[in-house]
């Protein structure tokens, strides 16, 4: 964040690449052929293209892909499609699962999935309840798994898992 003034808060936001020559070439290229816009009823050979591509190389069934521009938005739109999924079969799944100590955004849904700390305590009263599924350490695999099996049989509709990648959980 930068203060310009008083009455005024930029954020500046740098999201791509950690300013690799490489990445960096990629997106100057992409300005000059792609309009970055939401895809609510636009699209481009390229993102078509990718698709087509992702569908071919993962499981029969995983037909659909939505593309998302940030990692706390395409998990708040994944919690909002499982809620909708239960939701459209008619069956009151509402509880969503994620790994203890785990780092997902900083989005309303997002800080709800995360580990609870300072950083997000202000916003206490808006985040909603998540079960917790103990992280399996080593040797501690099948608490991991009594826990996520207990929470999916008490009806859950999502479980929330990312890698370790970024290390901002407290493995």
């Amino acid at each position: 964040m930068v203060r310009v003034s008083r009455r005024h808060l930029v954020m500046v936001v740098i999201t791509h690449g950690h300013r690799r020559p490489e990445i960096m070439q990629a997106i100057r290229e992409q300005t000059e052929s792609l309009d970055q816009v939401i895809f609510a009823g636009f699209t481009h050979e390229p993102a078509e293209r990718l698709a087509r591509r992702l569908v071919e190389i993962t499981p029969k069934g995983l037909d659909y892909v939505f593309y998302s521009d940030s990692g706390s938005t395409s998990v708040e739109v994944a919690i909002k499609m499982a809620l909708g999924f239960w939701r459209n079969r008619g069956e009151a799944r509402t509880r969503i699962m994620a790994l203890e100590h785990g780092y997902h955004g900083d989005t309303v849904g997002t800080m709800s999935a995360g580990a609870r700390s300072a950083f997000n305590a202000s916003y206490e009263p808006l985040l909603f309840d998540v079960a917790r599924v103990p992280f399996p350490h080593q040797g501690r695999e099948q608490q991991s798994l009594d826990a996520l099996e207990a929470a999916c049989k008490a009806g859950a509709a999502a479980f929330l898992v990312e890698p370790l990648i970024l290390g901002a959980a407290e493995c």
